[in-house]
């Protein structure tokens, strides 16, 4: 199956069960891209997702618009013993 094939796949409607998991690998795989640009840079991230077929809309946004984007909690941030963050 080609990458076009894979891409207009993916495009079409799901049943709810599979599209609620195919979302959730998506909002994983936009995790650890986010957490690639924190530390090796955007263009690392935007490789990333591009080998994952994630659509370049949603790339873009994520990672040229962290003010739209959905809140996340703060990577490598130092957590007190009660759960609160340290500082």
């Amino acid at each position: 199956m080609s990458k076009l094939e894979r891409i207009r796949n993916a495009m079409e409607p799901e049943p709810h069960a599979s599209s609620n998991r195919s979302n959730r690998l998506v909002a994983e795989q936009v995790e650890v891209a986010l957490v690639l640009q924190e530390m090796l840079g955007t263009s690392a991230a935007a490789k990333y997702l591009y080998a994952r077929l994630i659509p370049l809309n949603l790339a873009m946004r994520v990672l040229t618009r962290p003010w739209q984007r959905r809140w996340r909690p703060t990577v490598n941030c130092p957590v007190a013993a009660d759960g609160r963050l340290a500082g």
